[in-house]
C-alpha cells in the first residue's frame, strides 16, 4: 500500500529561539491546508492548546487553517525561514526539500498501518527526521492519513497497466510523476484544492489519484505518534 503521511513541523529557527528563551508572551503561528473539522485540524488546535498550556502562557499557538497562508511548499518554506513557526505538513511536498522524506512516498513498502509506524518509530523515521533537520524543519509527530487511491470517472484501476493513458493528478514531486509515467500515465502536477474539480467533473481520461478517505470524505479517524 502507499500511505499518506503527515507530520507536525517545527522550524529550525523557532526551536533555536526556544533554546534561547524569550521575554514574555511569545506569539507563533501555525500552517495547516486543511478545513475546520478535518481529523488534522482537530488535532492542531489541540496541539495549540496544550503548548499554551504546558508553557504556562509562555508560548500562545494561533492556528491557521485551510491553507489561508499560502500553499504547502510556500509554508513549508516559511517555517524553514522562521516566518511560520508550525506546520501539518505532507511529506510528498516536502520530498523535494528533504529528499529522506520520499522513501515513504514510495508504493507498495508497508504491509500495513503497524509496520509503518515501526519503520517510523525507529531508525527509519530518524532518518527521515535528520534530513528534514538538516533543511531547518523539526518534525514533532507522524500522523496516518490513510492509503491512497485512484479514483476517476472512466474506469477501474485494477492493475498497473489500467493507468496506462489516462491523465493522473499528482502532487508537486518528481517521484510522483516519475512513478505515474513508469505506469504509461501522463502525470498532472498540481495541488488537491486545484484538482478536485477536474478529476470529479472534467474528462473521463482524468484520474484523482493517492488520496486517502479523509481527503475526500471526512470527519474520519487519524492517528498520531510522536517522534
Amino acid at each position: 500500500m502507499l500511505r499518506k503521511i503527515t507530520g507536525t513541523v517545527l522550524g529550525a529557527v523557532t526551536a533555536l529561539t526556544v533554546a534561547a528563551g524569550t521575554a514574555g508572551a511569545a506569539e507563533w503561528r501555525g500552517w495547516n491546508i486543511h478545513v475546520e473539522g478535518y481529523p488534522n485540524t482537530v488535532a492542531m488546535n489541540k496541539f495549540a492548546e496544550l503548548v499554551e498550556e504546558k508553557t504556562g502562557g509562555e508560548i500562545k499557538l494561533q492556528m491557521f487553517h485551510g491553507g489561508t497562508l499560502g500553499s504547502q511548499p510556500d509554508a513549508i518554506e516559511q517555517v524553514r525561514l522562521g516566518a511560520l513557526e508550525v506546520g501539518n505538513f505532507n511529506l510528498g511536498p516536502i520530498g523535494p526539500v528533504a529528499p529522506e522524506a520520499n522513501v515513504v512516498s514510495l508504493p507498495f513498502i508497508f504491509k500495513g498501518v503497524d509496520h509503518m509506524f515501526r519503520v517510523l518509530d525507529g531508525e527509519g523515521g530518524k532518518m527521515i527526521a535528520d534530513g528534514m533537520a538538516a533543511k531547518g524543519l523539526l518534525p514533532l509527530s507522524w500522523f496516518d492519513a490513510g492509503a491512497r487511491s485512484f479514483y476517476n470517472t472512466a474506469k477501474p484501476i485494477n492493475t498497473p497497466e489500467d493507468v496506462k493513458g489516462m491523465k493522473v493528478r499528482v502532487m508537486n514531486n518528481d517521484l510522483y510523476s516519475g512513478m505515474i509515467a513508469q505506469l504509461g500515465g501522463n502525470p498532472s502536477p498540481r495541488s488537491i484544492r486545484r484538482s478536485r474539480p477536474a478529476s470529479w467533473t472534467g474528462p473521463k481520461t482524468t484520474g484523482h489519484p493517492m488520496n486517502p478517505p479523509a481527503t475526500t470524505r471526512w470527519p474520519a479517524t487519524i492517528r498520531c505518534r510522536s517522534t
